[in-house]
């Protein structure tokens, strides 16, 4: 069993998956939880508290285009 930023750190330390990109789904709004997943290399963050479907997809979107 790992959490969140456990499953991160597994993801960035495979060369292969090093550059998936990894949004954080969370209940914490924290400055310290957004430094710890920024820190472990999250691409984006989304607070369930503050979830829009819109700005998630445009978030997924973003990190899935071509580059």
């Amino acid at each position: 069993r790992m959490g969140g930023l456990e499953l991160l750190d597994a993801i960035r330390a495979r060369p292969e998956h090093a550059a998936l990109p990894v949004v954080i789904v969370t209940s914490r709004d924290d400055d310290e939880a957004l430094q710890r997943g920024a820190d472990a290399g999250a691409d984006a963050w989304v607070v369930k508290s503050q979830f829009e479907q819109q700005a998630l997809l445009e978030t997924v979107g973003r990190l899935t285009e071509p580059g």
